[in-house]
C-alpha cells in the first residue's frame, strides 16, 4: 500500500492490480484521459485516487456485462470479455462465490436452471444409478486419479444401453450420474471411510483427495476452484469434445475424447507439474535453487502465463486470494508466495489457474495427481454442456434422433 499515510491513494502498480491490467496500460489510460493522476505526493510518485480507480473498475465491469450479453458467439456457454470469464453472461468468479458446483453445472447444461438452487440430493441420488463401475475396486491404488476417471467413463458407457439417447434431459441425467461416480471412483484413504448420505459431490471428492479432515471452509475452496474450472471456451479439450459430439459420439465417448486431450502436459496435465514443483521445495530459501534447476531443462516454470488474458488470470487470482485467507498451512503458503514473488520480480509473470490448482493441492497435501483430477472432473461439466449444444444441432438438422 502507498505509504504516505493516506489510504485513499494507489500507486501505478496497485491501480494495475486492482484493474487487472499491466502497468503500461495504466499509463495508456492516463494519456487517453481515462484515468487522472492525483496531485503529486512528497515522494513525487505517480498516484491515483482510490475512488477514481474503483469508478473505472465499475465502468469496465458494466461494459463487460453488456458486451458478454450482446456479442454473438459460436457458443453461449462461456465467454471472456475484458479479461473476465463469464458463464452464460454471469461472471464465473461471482458464481463460484455464491453457488455450488452442482448448481453451476446444471446452469451450464440448461440456461433455464437457477445457479443458486441447491441440488445436492438430486446429484447424490444420481450416483447410485450408474452401472458398470463395480470393477473399479480392482484397480491398484497407485493409479493416477485421472487414469481411474478414464476407466470409470469407459465402463459406464459400455454398460449403458441408452447411451445414444441424445435428448438434453437424458444427457443431463448421464452427466449427474457420471460426475458423481467420478468423484467416488478414487480410493478412500484410511480414516475417511465414513460417508454420510446426502453429502455434496465436493464433500465426497475432498475425502478422496486430501488427508486433511473435511471442513466446510476447505470444501468450499475446492468447490470454488471446480466452478471456475468448469469451462473456458474453445480450449483444446473442449474443441475435441465438440468434434466428437458433432459426429454423433455418445456422451461417454465424447468425454473420453476430452479426457485424453486434457491429459496433455500443456493442458490439464500442467497442474501436475506445478504440484511437483512445490513438493521439491522444502523451505523458502530453496525456492530460487529449485526454480533454477527447472530452468536448466525447460524454458518455463509450470503454472505461469495464460494467452487468453492480457493481464492476470482472474481464476487464479480468485483461488489464490481465498487460499491465502484460509491460511491452513502457513509454511507451505509462504513457499507458494515466494514462488509468486520470484516470478513477479524476475519475469513480471502472472500465475494461471494450473498454478493456483497446484498450490491448493500442495497446501492441503493432496494425493499425487489431485490437481489433474480436479481439473478433469470440473471440466466435465463444461464438456457435457458443449456436447449438448452439438447434439441439439444434429437433432434440429434431422441427422440424429433425440429420443427424449
Amino acid at each position: 500500500m502507498y505509504d504516505d499515510g493516506s489510504m485513499d491513494l494507489l500507486t501505478v502498480e496497485e491501480a494495475a492490480s486492482r484493474l487487472g491490467v499491466q502497468a503500461s496500460t495504466i499509463y495508456a489510460y492516463v494519456s487517453r484521459g481515462t484515468l487522472a493522476r492525483a496531485p503529486q505526493s512528497q515522494r513525487r510518485q505517480t498516484v491515483f485516487l482510490r475512488s477514481d480507480v474503483e469508478a473505472l473498475a465499475e465502468r469496465s465491469r458494466r461494459t463487460a456485462r453488456t458486451t458478454a450479453a450482446t456479442t454473438p458467439r459460436a457458443s453461449d456457454i462461456s465467454s471472456i470479455v475484458h479479461d473476465t470469464l463469464y458463464y452464460r453472461g454471469r461472471e464465473a468468479t461471482e458464481l463460484a462465490a455464491a453457488s455450488s458446483f452442482e448448481a453451476v453445472a446444471d446452469f451450464l447444461w440448461d440456461a433455464r436452471s437457477r445457479p443458486d438452487d441447491a441440488t445436492h440430493a438430486v446429484w447424490a441420488e444420481a450416483a447410485s444409478r450408474l452401472p458398470g463401475t463395480e470393477f473399479l475396486s480392482e484397480l491398484p491404488a497407485s493409479h493416477l486419479p485421472a487414469d481411474r476417471f478414464k476407466v470409470t467413463v469407459a465402463l459406464a458407457g459400455a454398460a449403458d444401453p441408452l447411451r445414444y439417447d441424445f435428448a438434453p434431459t437424458s444427457v443431463r441425467t448421464v452427466g449427474r450420474s457420471l460426475l458423481s461416480a467420478l468423484a467416488r471412483s478414487l480410493p478412500v484413504p484410511p480414516g475417511h471411510e465414513r460417508e454420510a448420505m446426502g453429502e455434496s459431490l465436493v464433500d465426497v471428492f475432498w475425502a478422496r483427495l486430501s488427508p486433511v479432515e473435511s471442513d466446510p471452509r476447505h470444501t468450499r475452496l475446492l468447490g470454488n476452484a471446480m466452478v471456475v474450472l468448469a469451462d473456458h471456451g474453445p480450449a483444446p479439450s473442449t474443441s475435441a469434445v465438440r468434434a466428437a459430439a458433432a459426429v454423433g459420439a455418445d456422451p461417454y465417448s465424447a468425454l473420453l475424447t476430452g479426457m485424453g486431450t486434457a491429459s496433455g502436459l500443456l493442458h490439464g496435465g500442467s497442474s501436475l507439474a506445478a504440484q511437483t514443483l512445490f513438493t521439491e521445495i522444502r523451505s523458502v530459501s530453496q525456492v530460487p535453487t529449485v526454480m533454477g534447476n527447472y530452468l536448466r531443462s525447460s524454458p518455463r516454470i509450470p503454472g505461469f502465463g495464460q494467452p487468453r488474458y492480457h493481464g492476470p488470470d482472474p481464476r487464479a487470482r480468485f483461488i489464490l486470494e481465498r487460499l491465502t485467507e484460509e491460511a491452513y498451512d502457513p509454511e507451505r503458503l509462504e513457499i507458494v508466495h515466494a514462488v509468486l514473488q520470484t516470478m513477479r520480480e524476475r519475469r513480471d509473470a502472472h500465475p494461471n489457474i494450473e498454478f493456483a490448482l497446484g498450490a491448493l493441492c500442495y497446501v492441503y497435501d493432496m494425493t499425487y495427481g489431485a490437481g489433474e483430477a480436479v481439473f478433469v472432473l470440473a471440466r466435465c461439466a463444461g464438456w457435457i454442456a458443449h456436447a449438448i449444444e452439438e447434439y441439439e444441432k444434429l437433432v434440429s438438422q434431422g441427422r440424429i434422433a433425440g429420443m427424449g
